[in-house]
């Protein structure tokens, strides 16, 4: 067997053309509603001690394989076996023996005895960030130092695979090769070093290669739901896991399409709807079960499917129950319901803000990402804030574009996700049919050298579709000019603004809206440009969208990935006598129909023409100046001054008021900082704001100019901490008076300035707070001895953290613990806790400095030098080992984070 590709995108070949041309079509439709196994069951031990925020069970009573639990699956809480009355909750990570790690929920009555039932099934959720007294962890308790430099998305296939048996074959089996994985990627530091494929129902073959691993499955008939998955492991020595799905000879079901199958690249997603028959219960029933709708094709009489992917052929759709639109009818004992895709399931969920930071160091925290692109910024956030890419393939832009700053105010995940992709580049989040997401740039927009790499599907032909095609032109275009303003690439020192006007500077076109673009990310002023004229060519398309409704039964135009038709079409084709020449169409909206009595399938789709651009102007905003100003900068000899660019990034001021003839208005204004952040520690704890202007000492209100500052405090830096200046020329001229966020300036007289700086007080201060990063080494000591292992290496005054990692460490497993060593000259650095001589325990350093299985110790080392053992003052008795971790780390005290700087009543230069 060959390895399929994992891309969904394809041309006919020419046996294929024939065979969607031909008389004899049909299909036979089917739907496979996926019923999970249960893979677990118990029953609740004790009402937890508060209710809000609850992240763990404790239970009892166990009835299965405890080892079949995986993260990710679905944890049902009832008043009854089975039942889910009191909460549908996920498992958030591998249980222990006695409690189950759930995602933290508040709204849930759990009570003692109540049942619990873990499914195999693993849905879309959303994951929290949580601030623990200053610490963020993902997910309840996951520490950026479990990041690892490094996120790794699995590209292993569609969500589900339906086969048949044939019984052509004596032992009835039945073959399975999934796709082709090596389209996984690692984003911000690791690559992808194996794969590694399990499948319990199947025979596998070549269980460890990414290109000819195949699962063979003995059936007989009977129904067959089987999870198989890939675990990735990245060249950091961290896995990630993927799981999808093969429906074996599913069963019947009595239904009809009550919605067609439809995809839509306006909501980027996939649905369908369906009325079921045969009594169809709750339990069959149910808000986000995943549903496949699949067919039996024949071609001229033959029974086979022509579609994008192998193995995957005659998927139509796959997507979810959603709960809202479920409705029973009584008399007749169907039900109806919607199936969609995982962008509507995305934007149900809710999701925190964000902000992420560039940095071109390694990153240090989660809100920091090292050459932060936007494809690094997507696989954060939807690694540790959703369980998606261990449900479905996720395809992003490439783009490599590094931007300084990505933030979003608390929504839904797709809204942030839309934010982050089309506010930057003019990416979109579109799901195809198989249920794969794809984040990519619209066709309309990317380069003509990326289009030409496109797949052409079909080459449209009059045969294909049935009469009268409709083609409509636009007369008068809606848009006369077109401007973009943009950032390039940040390079950990600045983004420089560049400007493009469409179809020029001088000349708008006569007809249309003036619109404008900002703030979006650029290669350089070429792409400007060139992007700038490709949207006003695709707002301006001389072609209304085009729906064909082709005859035949065609499974390979989606809304995602991009892909291209082509088509001439004749002036006798059309009742407007409108003439295309081998024009290339985009899909934007797909329809599979489907005529239950006939058998008879067709596909409509809509399609957009693409539009032909010609590139923009550079245009180059005015920048204000003061009347009669003399710009002319005085002799200051050889004196060696840097320019302004060291400090700032180009600054454009918008339109401001000016102050004629002496007469003043009050007024506001608003500059950026040339930092973000000043550490006390750094060499130069100051920034400046560049805003020339002139200072009053006082307007006709008798106000004076003054700043108001807005900044973020960090360890025991206050305003008191802070002193505001305005410069000229390199030298500070006047001092802010004030002791809180607004200074003013009492002067004698004007004064012209070049603009302001801030200084932070130098010093760590008294107050710290750490953070852990790399690895420096790890190991286990055994709880036999003292002085299980030495460990060298360590620098004087350097911080350190050390985690405990495995053994029969004890304490509570829901506590956290986070200090300082308290004797960091203390040589022997124990792993201890509680009486130590019965109880091994579970990390404590030089005296019982953690206390919990959750614990961090971070300390400056002392010595070179330091031992891991056991406290336990008799420990020939102890069994076991304990592991540890230790992480370099790094100590931040006093800061101040820079808002923008708000400047009022002075006259602008």
């Amino acid at each position: 067997m060959t390895t399929p590709a994992n891309t969904p995108a394809r041309a006919y070949t020419v046996s294929e053309l024939a065979s969607i041309r031909t008389d004899g079509q049909s299909a036979r439709l089917g739907l496979a509603i996926q019923q999970p196994a249960t893979v677990y069951t118990a029953r609740v031990n004790g009402t937890p001690a508060s209710l809000d925020g609850v992240a763990q069970i404790t239970y009892d009573g166990g009835s299965g394989t405890l080892t079949d639990v995986r993260e990710g699956q679905t944890l049902l809480i009832g008043s009854a076996a089975g039942l889910s009355d009191i909460a549908i909750l996920r498992v958030r990570a591998l249980p222990s023996s006695t409690v189950f790690y759930i995602n933290q929920v508040s709204d849930a009555q759990i009570a003692d005895n109540q049942y619990i039932t873990v499914l195999d099934e693993f849905r879309l959720w959303q994951k929290d960030f949580v601030n623990d007294n200053g610490t963020i962890f993902v997910d309840y308790d996951i520490p950026y130092s479990a990041y690892n430099a490094g996120v790794c998305i699995p590209r292993v296939g569609p969500l589900m695979a339906v086969l048949h048996t044939t019984f052509t074959d004596p032992d009835y089996e039945v073959t399975f090769q999934p796709p082709d994985p090596t389209q996984s990627a690692c984003y911000d530091g690791a690559t992808v070093s194996s794969y590694y494929y399990e499948c319990a129902a199947a025979t596998v073959t070549n269980a460890t290669s990414a290109t000819d691993v195949s699962f063979a499955f003995v059936t007989d008939g009977t129904p067959q739901l089987v999870r198989w998955s890939v675990t990735i492991t990245d060249s950091n020595g961290k896995t990630y896991t993927a799981y999808r799905w093969i429906y074996i000879d599913p069963p019947s079901v009595d239904f009809v399409l009550n919605q067609n199958p439809t995809g839509d690249w306006e909501t980027g997603d996939w649905s369908y709807g369906v009325t079921v028959y045969n009594d169809a219960t709750t339990a069959d029933i149910r808000n986000g079960a995943m549903v496949t709708l699949y067919a039996r094709d024949y071609y001229s009489g033959v029974e086979g499917s022509i579609g994008k992917l192998a193995g995957y052929e005659n998927i139509l759709c796959t997507g979810w129950i959603d709960g809202e639109s479920i409705q029973y009818d009584s008399e007749t004992g169907s039900v109806s319901f919607t199936v969609n895709g995982a962008n509507h399931w995305l934007s149900k969920l809710r999701a925190f803000p964000f902000e992420l930071t560039n940095t071109t160091t390694t990153a240090s925290n989660w809100n920091e990402i090292e050459d932060m692109t936007v494809d690094k910024a997507l696989a954060r956030i939807l690694t540790y804030t959703t369980t998606a890419p261990l449900v479905m393939d996720l395809f992003f832009t490439g783009d490599t574009s590094v931007i300084e700053i990505i933030a979003q105010p608390p929504n839904t995940i797709m809204a942030q996700l839309e934010a982050i992709a089309f506010n930057t580049i003019w990416a979109k989040p579109l799901t195809n049919n198989y249920g794969q997401m794809y984040i990519e740039v619209d066709t309309q927009i990317i380069p003509p050298a990326d289009r030409a790499t496109l797949p052409v599907v079909m080459d449209i032909q009059t045969a294909d579709y049935e009469a009268p095609l409709d083609i409509e032109r636009v007369v008068n275009s809606p848009v006369s000019s077109m401007e973009l303003s943009a950032l390039t690439s940040y390079d950990g020192a600045i983004a420089s603004p560049v400007y493009s006007r469409a179809p020029g500077v001088a000349s708008p076109k006569t007809y249309g809206d003036i619109m404008s673009f900002e703030n979006y990310i650029v290669a350089d002023q070429d792409e400007c440009n060139r992007i700038c004229g490709a949207l006003l060519a695709n707002l301006n398309n001389i072609y209304l969208p085009i729906t064909i409704n082709f005859t035949g039964n065609l499974r390979l135009f989606d809304i995602a990935p991009r892909m291209y038709a082509t088509m001439t079409v004749l002036a006798a084709d059309n009742p407007r006598g409108i003439t295309l020449t081998a024009a290339r169409l985009i899909p934007r909206n797909v329809e599979m129909g489907h005529d239950a009595e006939t058998g008879r399938a067709n596909t409509a789709v809509t399609f957009e023409v693409e539009a032909v651009s010609v590139d923009g102007v550079t245009y180059v905003p005015p920048t204000p100046l003061l009347e009669n100003e003399d710009i002319t900068p005085p002799d200051i000899g050889s004196v060696d001054i840097p320019g302004l660019d060291d400090y700032f990034p180009p600054y454009v001021p918008g339109d401001v008021v000016s102050c004629p003839n002496g007469v003043f208005t009050v007024n506001s204004f608003s500059a950026p900082w040339s930092k973000s952040t000043i550490y006390g520690t750094d060499a130069d704890p100051t920034a400046k704001v560049y805003f020339p202007c002139t200072l009053h000492p006082s307007f006709p209100t008798g106000t004076t100019s003054s700043v108001t500052m807005s900044l973020t405090f960090g360890g025991d830096a206050d305003y008191s901490m802070v002193t505001l200046y305005a410069f000229k020329g390199g030298s500070r001229v006047a001092t802010g008076s004030g002791s809180g966020a607004e200074r003013t300036f009492s002067l004698v007289s004007t004064l012209d300035i070049d603009g302001f700086e801030i200084e932070l007080s130098a010093g760590a201060g008294a107050s710290l707070s750490f953070t852990a990063g790399s690895v420096f080494a790890s190991g286990s000591t055994p709880v036999t001895s003292q002085y299980g292992a030495s460990i060298g290496g360590f620098t004087v005054n350097n911080y350190y953290a050390v985690y405990n990692t495995l053994g029969p460490w004890s304490g509570n497993a829901d506590t956290r613990w986070e200090g300082v060593m308290s004797d960091p000259a203390n040589r022997l650095t124990n792993l201890q806790v509680g009486s130590g001589i019965t109880n091994p325990g579970s990390l404590g350093i030089s005296g019982y400095d953690i206390n919990s299985t959750r614990g961090i110790v971070f300390f400056q080392a002392a010595v070179t030098s330091y031992d891991f053992g056991t406290f336990d003052p008799a420990p020939g008795d102890n069994t076991g080992t304990l592991g540890y971790v230790i992480r370099n780390a790094t100590a931040t005290g006093r800061s101040i984070g820079l808002g923008s700087l708000r400047i009022d009543n002075v006259c602008p230069s």
